[in-house]
């Protein structure tokens, strides 16, 4: 999965798993940088994101002007076994997220809480 984060302000993402509602992998993105996370597990899952200034590593928070938010969709990742040439081989999902604002708002993002953001069950 591939990251861009083409804002101005620093971010950090979570993938968190649709059915059980942990969080699998969180990553920091800085401003005007992307970020990859090379191996995904399958599953399904919602993608959450703060944004700000002044990361607080340990309160886990921005200190300034802080927003929360989730991708409507949630993202589905699969492996997908192909053969070529006799040779089997896996290909798994991959996945670009913005974290600006799409010009055809396709990648719909709706705000929410910090509480909503923090929340493990």
């Amino acid at each position: 999965m591939s990251i861009e984060n083409d804002t101005t302000r620093d971010a950090v993402v979570k993938l968190r798993d649709d059915r059980t509602q942990e969080t699998i992998v969180s990553i920091y993105v800085k401003a005007h940088h992307q970020a990859e996370l090379p191996k995904v597990p399958d599953g399904v899952f919602q993608l959450l994101f703060t944004s700000g200034l002044d990361w607080d590593s340990e309160l886990q928070n921005f200190t300034q002007q802080p927003s929360y938010s989730k991708f409507v969709s949630p993202a589905k990742f699969i492996t997908k076994v192909n053969e070529q040439n006799g040779y089997q081989y896996e290909q798994p999902s991959h996945w670009t997220i913005y974290l600006q604002p799409s010009p055809t708002g396709v990648d719909r993002v709706d705000s929410i809480s910090e509480k909503e953001f923090s929340n493990e069950k």
